[in-house]
């Protein structure tokens, strides 16, 4: 869709009218395609600027290759709504907004319906962010308001953070070196009002990757949404956006690890990476049960989860690489066990620090139980002891590396414990690698605007929001889909929580000592700043980067001529465009 798009906003007599017709016409989920004959323009060609020639031709042409391709990506969404926490209203209202932002054409319907596929089935959106979504991706304004104000604030905010991007691709046109990707990365967080704009942002990123594997697109997946995935909890999303930025980017690193770990090992039928995950869950149940059935550890512990996985692609290969290694099975953290536990108060006045050693006791006590069934490599345990030693960023936790026999094979495996929290500080904390030191900060977050958005996703998503759509459900607390749907948002609420806290304690931190700025002249460049600073820190700091020297020339701030080098002050985003 042209960028244009963003300009049109047209008034339409009918608008309303046809979606009264629409919201109510029977409990029908598939798509139409248009209730006008195929030559009918929905919009009148006089008011098309001449930038969307394009998109007025799809419309009139309407291929058929798209409409199979609308109806399986429609019908993919409705499966994954219907199959999550979403109710059958949700569906039918997300339908119909998909045909308002996209003015019925259906290869954009086709598309922005893959965009909220993606929303649903790794982030569990609600229905708002999905709406907003879809406007959010035709670029058009037109109707959104219908829609409530919520939806309309993320539209916005992800536009704005879409437009930032666009200014950096635009203007930065170097971009191999890290620290202009962590500039951009930060910038968008602090230009983010709603964690959810963000969200909607990362996943027009892996959309946009999928539809075509360009460099930039892979660059902006791997270096700048992967890494705010994680930050955001969504650790699904993140593995798929570093998985086609790696496939994207590096094809043939990327073909040679599939192709190792799709081999089949001379005992049996199935390849490396079923091989892995199998094992995966049989230790996973072994390690559970050593744990629950010791009556020491039990008595100790309030509670413990053991968790599992095999590392991604692209991790496995930045890890080969590091090792030298020339095959998967070498990568001795392939397959990899956490255990996270919690210690059992002794009184309910226990000083915290008393806690806290019991929890450190009590992790030794757990690797100890593993070390007894798996016992650590005799060539190489790579026993790590981050708890006595922690790592500069805070980090702790118990390593070692020990091996399983399975159908007649060894596999080397990494064995994790740690207190609940040490995985709090691992996961949201001083271990999360942002890339700007915290600092000190007296506020209360608890205050912030963001604790507001926050309780609005628990709001959007609880029996009020039931009621607002899917009144017969929510008048009845008794009924068993209404009760598991409250217990999934629950529980992934929870989930959320700790990792947007201290996502807003980082972008506070960020916007009270940071200012990032455009330099457009030469390569394009785009720096941090103090707070504070001027037009004249920017220039300083950027001759120290690149070399360039201003020489007195024309010199203008978003479009604008600059008076006082010293005394113009910046702001997040700023263009300053200089000749050298």
């Amino acid at each position: 869709m042209t960028a244009g798009v963003n300009s049109l906003s047209v008034a339409n007599p009918k608008r309303r009218q046809r979606s009264s017709a629409l919201q109510y016409r029977g409990d029908q989920v598939t798509m139409e395609t248009t209730t006008l004959p195929l030559n009918t323009p929905l919009i009148p060609s006089a008011i098309v600027p001449s930038d969307l020639s394009d998109f007025q031709q799809s419309l009139e042409e309407d291929p058929i290759s798209y409409q199979k391709q609308l109806e399986e990506n429609m019908e993919k969404l409705r499966q994954t709504m219907s199959n999550s926490f979403y109710t059958e209203s949700e569906i039918l209202k997300l339908n119909f907004a998909i045909q308002e932002a996209a003015f019925r054409d259906t290869k954009l319907m086709s598309e922005v319906a893959d965009l909220c596929h993606i929303l649903a089935d790794t982030m569990d959106m609600g229905i708002n962010v999905l709406i907003a979504a879809a406007f959010h991706y035709c670029q058009n304004d037109d109707g959104v308001e219908e829609f409530g104000e919520q939806v309309v604030e993320l539209f916005e905010n992800a536009n704005s953070l879409k437009k930032l991007q666009t200014v950096f691709s635009s203007i930065v046109h170097h971009t191999s070196g890290m620290a202009r990707w962590d500039h951009l990365r930060n910038l968008l967080l602090t230009d983010t009002r709603d964690w959810r704009a963000l969200a909607i942002r990362s996943a027009a990123c892996l959309h946009m990757l999928r539809q075509d594997e360009d460099k930039k697109s892979a660059r902006e997946a791997l270096y700048t949404f992967a890494p705010l995935a994680s930050r955001l909890g969504m650790h699904r999303l993140k593995n798929e956006l570093e998985g086609d930025a790696f496939r994207a980017l590096y094809r043939r690193q990327y073909e040679t690890v599939s192709s190792l770990s799709s081999e089949v090992k001379s005992n049996g039928n199935s390849t490396i990476a079923e091989s892995m995950e199998q094992v995966l869950k049989s230790v996973k149940k072994d390690i559970e049960a050593v744990l629950a059935s010791d009556t020491v550890f039990c008595s100790t512990t309030e509670s413990f989860e053991v968790t599992a996985r095999v590392k991604e692609p692209y991790s496995m290969w930045k890890k080969m690489l590091r090792q030298g290694s020339d095959h998967v099975l070498d990568v001795p953290d392939a397959i990899a066990f956490r255990i996270v536990l919690k210690a059992k108060k002794l009184s309910e006045d226990e000083p915290e620090q008393v806690s806290q050693a019991r929890e450190r006791a009590l992790c030794y006590y757990a690797q100890h139980l593993c070390q007894q069934s798996w016992a650590p490599l005799k060539d190489n345990p790579r026993l790590k002891d981050y708890i006595e030693n922690p790592k500069p960023n805070g980090y702790q936790s118990l390593h070692y590396t020990a091996s399983n026999q399975w159908k007649g094979e060894c596999w080397t495996m990494e064995i994790q414990v740690r207190s609940e929290e040490m995985h709090k500080v691992a996961e949201y904390g001083l271990a999360a690698h942002w890339d700007y030191k915290s600092g000190s900060s007296d506020k209360d977050y608890s205050s912030d605007a963001y604790l507001a958005s926050l309780q609005e996703w628990h709001w959007e998503q609880a029996n009020l929001w039931n009621a607002r759509y899917d009144l017969e459900t929510a008048n009845d607390p008794f009924n068993v889909e209404n009760v598991e749907r409250n217990d999934f948002i629950q529980n992934r609420a929870k989930h959320l929580e700790p990792y947007l806290e201290a996502l807003n304690k980082a972008k506070l931190t960020l916007e009270e000592q940071f200012k990032f700025v455009f330099i457009n002249s030469g390569d394009g460049n785009l720096i941090a700043l103090p707070a504070e600073a001027t037009v004249y820190d920017a220039l300083e700091e950027n001759e120290r980067q690149t070399g360039q020297q201003y020489s007195g020339g024309a010199l203008l701030l978003n479009g604008m001529y600059v008076k006082d080098l010293k005394t113009s002050s910046l702001e997040n985003g700023d263009v300053l465009t200089l000749q050298l």
